[in-house]
């Protein structure tokens, strides 16, 4: 299924839905996209004419070394030999989504052509009873019968339209059983989850906005449990059970909404006596890998069995269906390969691998740069946790499966690594527009740059273009910087303002957790307190946007 980024269009949808090959998921999602873009709307209506008019011209057949020529131009690159999914995908490539349309849409216009003969030529025999005749008699050019444009509609199951805000609430005190519920900002319409042992610290929304996942605290243990909610009927899945662990908290969703990737560092197995994990069994302590949930089917799946993977990213769905998953490995040098769900096309081959990049996060723009981190990275003897012990840094570039990335830039423009110093961990996350960018909860290890400069309780956020992020771009937040702790960050989606939910840990012993959800302007401005969906709640977050659908699909 075809998915997209924000701002790109679905030429392809368009083009297959002029011959009716789009599959019922695919013409839905184009009915979605049509109903809040023009442009594209404009676009169906000129291609379904041109096709109308390509259609009485005379055919004429391509030339016999077509397809020749064709194969030997693609050949001829460096990675010829290799089948096209295990080619390599370079962020910065040339060409569009349009140019690739263009081509689709030729495909379409000469599959639709008639197929009488050239002139001059006799009509094939259907059979051997009925012989050829030799004489073409003219025929009156009749234009095919077209489809109406249907009437743009939003999936009426989807609970968050694109561009609305959700979060999740939860209330009760250390008296009374918590209840957690998934809030739509606008209405306060409301979704129950099952009962949590502790707050959510972490969400993502699928692409059709039909499922959430989403992790809490088991109480004070220092593991982590990772649930998806069905927002059309409020059913509750329990996923796994997660050691507390840096960089284990992305949530990934494939662009067709059928898989979730995710990251499960084992918790010690007694623990499964007393909580009910779900679906993951844990593995020896101190292992984590990766595993990814089918929407469709209702199992679980591991991805990998190496003990030091995480879900990096999802790059989008090739022409087979599969889904294409970045998968990084901890190491004293760590690396970053590229893996296919839900089985490989080729279980022998070596996977494609990227030396000393660690959890790349793609820009959500077609050819634009990732995020990742650089760094020597140990493992703590107590627990079995990963982190960066020299020179962590986060790099914006380009991803090169045929060896490390060269062109990285420092995404802190006036931060310095020297003399080993740098991040030990931290979170970093992308606007819409692949431009603007945030990092939050980074713990620096390095000598201080600045008064409380870099510091752990901070947001960060800026754009690319006006040299990335330094001391200036972090976001007022009115909140007691002693006592607060980040949970999340997400952008609008025109990149306005980001909706920050920050945990405080003044409360007294005995009272409940309590988290407050802020919209706070990027470019300065005062910010604006969210939350209060169910009673006055004493945590609020994580917060998720609706979004167009998402990917890449090559």
């Amino acid at each position: 299924m075809t998915t997209l980024r924000p701002g790109e269009h679905p030429d392809e949808l368009i083009s297959a839905s002029l011959t009716g090959d789009l599959s019922e998921a695919e013409q839905s999602q184009l009915t979605r996209h049509l109903a809040d873009c023009a442009h594209c709307r404009d676009t169906l209506a000129a291609f379904d004419e041109e096709r109308r008019l390509i259609s009485g011209m005379r055919h004429v057949p391509p030339p016999r070394d077509l397809g020749a020529r064709v194969r030997a131009g693609i050949e001829s690159g460096r990675a010829a030999g290799l089948p096209w999914w295990r080619r390599p995908m370079f962020l910065g490539i040339a060409g569009s989504v349009a140019t690739v349309a263009a081509a689709v849409l030729a495909i379409v216009i000469l599959n639709s052509q008639p197929s009488d003969p050239p002139v001059g030529q006799a009509t094939p025999t259907a059979s051997a009873s009925e012989p050829a005749s030799t004489t073409a008699e003219p025929s009156a050019s009749v234009d095919p019968s077209v489809e109406p444009i249907p009437t743009p509609t939003v999936n009426p199951q989807a609970f968050l339209r694109p561009g609305e805000l959700g979060y999740f609430s939860m209330v009760g005190d250390s008296m009374e059983t918590p209840r957690l519920a998934f809030i739509k900002n606008d209405t306060g319409e409301a979704v129950e989850a099952d009962t949590p042992a502790g707050p959510p610290i972490g969400a993502a929304l699928s692409p059709d906005a039909e499922w959430v996942a989403y992790i809490t605290e088991i109480g004070e243990s220092g593991a982590n449990q990772v649930w998806g909610l069905h927002l059309t009927d409020g059913e509750t899945v329990r996923l796994g059970c997660a050691n507390l662990s840096p960089f284990a908290d992305r949530l990934l969703w494939s662009g067709n909404s059928q898989f979730l990737v995710f990251t499960i560092p084992a918790v010690p197995a007694e623990m499964t006596e007393t909580i009910d994990c779900g679906l993951v069994a844990p593995g020896p302590t101190g292992s984590t890998d990766v595993w990814a949930f089918d929407t469709h089917s209702g199992a679980v799946m591991q991805v990998t069995d190496s003990g030091d993977a995480f879900a990096a990213d999802i790059i989008g769905q090739d022409l087979e269906g599969g889904t294409s998953v970045l998968v990084s490995h901890a190491a004293e040098s760590p690396w970053t390969e590229q893996l296919r769900l839900p089985e490989p096309l080729e279980p022998d081959a070596e996977p494609l691998r990227i030396d000393g990049m660690f959890l790349p996060l793609m820009s959500p723009i077609p050819g634009g740069p990732a995020v990742y981190w650089t760094g020597s990275m140990s493992q703590a003897s107590q627990d079995g946790r990963w982190q960066f012990t020299t020179g962590g840094m986060p790099e914006v570039g380009s991803l090169n499966y045929f060896g490390a990335p060269d062109d990285g830039t420092p995404l802190f423009a006036d931060l310095s690594a020297n003399g080993g110093g740098g991040f030990q961990d931290g979170h970093f996350g992308w606007g819409a527009d692949g431009d603007l960018i945030t990092f939050w909860g980074g713990l620096w290890i390095g000598a201080p740059q600045g008064d409380d400069y870099p510091s752990e309780k901070a947001v960060y956020a800026g754009r690319l273009t006006d040299g990335g992020l330094m001391s200036g771009s972090r976001l007022d937040i009115p909140t007691d910087g002693q006592t607060a702790q980040i949970i999340s960050v997400e952008f609008e989606p025109d990149g306005v303002r980001a909706v920050v939910s920050v945990r405080d840990f003044s409360a007294g012993v005995g009272d409940p957790a309590s988290a407050n959800l802020y919209l706070v302007p990027i470019g300065g401005g005062e910010a604006i307190l969210l939350g209060g969906g169910i009673d006055p709640p004493p945590w609020d977050g994580p917060a998720v946007y609706g979004q167009p659908p998402t990917g890449f699909p090559f």
